[in-house]
């Protein structure tokens, strides 16, 4: 059986493993809390998990981070031993985990184990439209680094459309859906295709320039769009009409 204690507070939390039987070795698990803000803050059960080299099967048991107790098969002694400790936040992810160090488990051996506990390194993002950049407000730790609907990016400004994501390098002439803005590569601006009034000059031996007639139009809006002539290297006496693409 383990008892363990109130796992709401912060700091050293004890808990008491006991293995079942008549010559039962009593360990006291202590978990030796790691970070600010707190790694038990998400977490809502604890996992643990008691190992050691073959022929040992890891050992295992799990309870809300309130239980008073809960029930483990006998850890036999022998040297070796290892108790690792997972938390587990409400999606049932493992946000939180630390191990001990190798201890010889015997009749005589210390009864008090170390646990360093702390929060997941990798930090990651929910990915809702796919485009494997995430919401940078939305995340989550993860110990293994993999989470179904979250990725290692993050800095999308629109979680609503796949095409608006960091180094989007494409222009739309159709505003992005959800925030109908045409900053498609979110660095927080609308970058048009084409954003200056015709300009022809030579470049010897060629001329070179096109663009707007008038005036620029705004994303997604049609203005005239005038090439220059080869021969005398002016707009165009005609130009076009076309739809000003942004990003």
């Amino acid at each position: 059986m383990v008892q363990v204690g109130d796992l709401r507070t912060v700091g050293l939390v004890a808990l008491c493993l006991v293995a079942c039987g008549d010559e039962a070795t009593v360990l006291r698990v202590q978990l030796v809390i790691d970070g600010t803000p707190s790694p038990l803050d998400q977490v809502q059960r604890l996992r643990l998990i008691a190992s050691g080299p073959p022929p040992m099967a890891p050992v295992k048991a799990e309870a809300p981070r309130g239980a008073e107790e809960l029930t483990l098969p006998a850890i036999p002694l022998g040297p070796d031993r290892v108790i690792a400790v997972e938390g587990i936040d409400g999606d049932g992810i493992v946000t939180a985990h630390g191990q001990s160090a190798p201890f010889d488990l015997s009749a005589d051996a210390p009864r008090t184990v170390k646990v360093p506990f702390s929060s997941c390194a990798t930090t990651l993002y929910r990915d809702a439209d796919g485009d494997a950049y995430g919401d940078g407000k939305l995340s989550k730790t993860a110990c293994d680094g993999t989470l179904s609907g979250y990725v290692g990016n993050k800095g999308d400004c629109n979680e609503s459309d796949p095409d608006a994501h960091p180094g989007q390098l494409e222009f739309f002439d159709q505003p992005t859906s959800g925030t109908q803005s045409f900053d498609f590569d979110c660095d927080g601006k609308e970058t048009g295709e084409y954003p200056d009034l015709v300009d022809c000059r030579k470049e010897p031996p060629d001329c070179v320039g096109e663009g707007w007639e008038g005036s620029v139009p705004a994303c997604g809006q049609i203005g005239t769009f005038v090439p220059c002539d080869k021969g005398s290297c002016n707009p165009a006496p005609q130009g076009s009409p076309k739809t000003q693409r942004c990003r």
